[in-house]
């Protein structure tokens, strides 16, 4: 267990690892490059984005460590939400290109 806990400061796909759950572990992986890829928006990510988001993060991994599911995913749900929202405000594309592998 705290190798998983010392695991949620890291990314994503290491969040989901530590929480054993395989098929969101799974889906993680496959999903990360396309992530990655549609969240790389020079004209938008800027420091204060970064330090906005590192903030969610930091709530997020607070609440799985205290061992509130529904907090984590409350708190998780409004940051894909709330970045999602912000990023259609200055993007107007409606696909990612992912480069293969």
């Amino acid at each position: 267990m705290s190798d998983d806990l010392e695991r949620l400061d890291q990314t994503n796909i290491d969040i989901a690892a530590a929480s054993h759950n395989e098929l969101l572990t799974g889906i993680m992986l496959a999903l990360s490059r396309s992530i990655y890829d549609a969240t790389d928006n020079q004209g938008f990510v800027d420091d204060a984005v970064r330090e906005t988001t590192l903030r969610a993060h930091r709530t997020v991994t607070k609440a799985i460590r205290d061992q509130d599911p529904a907090a984590a995913a409350r708190r998780m749900s409004r940051h894909v939400h709330t970045y999602a929202e912000a990023v259609l405000e200055v993007e107007d594309r409606t696909t990612v290109t992912v480069p293969e592998p």
